[in-house]
């Protein structure tokens, strides 16, 4: 509609399209905190990651949303299939997924290795996580479908922090984290980090 979003440090913003700005309040007056991503969903609802937790933008505010883990900050937003939500925290426990009727943990039971998730990105069958702890990749229909068969999914540390016998190539601390994050571009998974940019071939 020609309007824009913006999550700053101090909170969400919006621009409507004559160019007017606003602060988006919470329902119950408090500080929105420092907002860190931004989802719409298809079904239109719009998402926020906040170091205070996740909110939903509804009626021209912001409501806190209830999660299984108290005063976390959610970094990265994913709706990895229509009707389902995926949250990356600073938690070390894995993931947050909404299945549409609750919230389920996806942690080292699920396969996954024990990392903060800073950015979440989608590609093809695979979701790249990367984190304080380096990155990894991981089959997304399996780490799905984990919940429900209690099957792990495939996942494969491709970076890590400098730890002695760790998988994966060696790095330094919070691959993916501050304004930076990461992407994917011309065959390469990107991400900064306070020791440069690193670039991992998607393909190998």
């Amino acid at each position: 509609d020609g309007s824009l979003w913006l999550g700053t440090e101090k909170g969400l913003f919006h621009q409507n399209p004559s160019g007017k700005l606003r602060a988006v309040p919470r329902s119950d007056g408090r500080d929105g905190g420092q907002i860190r991503s931004l989802l719409r969903a298809q079904d239109g609802q719009f998402w926020v990651g906040s170091d205070l937790g996740l909110f939903r933008h509804q009626d021209g505010q912001l409501s806190l949303q209830q999660l299984p883990i108290e005063t976390i900050s959610v970094m990265a937003l994913l709706e990895p299939v229509p009707g389902k939500l995926l949250l990356g925290t600073l938690s070390h426990d894995g993931l947050l997924l909404h299945d549409g009727k609750r919230w389920q943990r996806l942690g080292q039971t699920a396969g996954l290795p024990a990392n903060a998730a800073y950015s979440l990105l989608r590609d093809g069958h695979y979701l790249w996580v990367s984190g304080d702890r380096g990155v990894y990749r991981v089959d997304l229909p399996a780490l799905l479908a984990a919940p429900g068969t209690g099957m792990p999914a495939p996942a494969q540390m491709l970076l890590t922090q400098s730890i002695k016998n760790a998988p994966g190539q060696q790095a330094f601390c919070c691959v993916g984290g501050g304004s930076g994050r990461s992407l994917l571009h011309d065959g390469r998974f990107w991400a900064a980090s306070p020791d440069g940019l690193y670039a991992i071939d998607r393909h190998a």
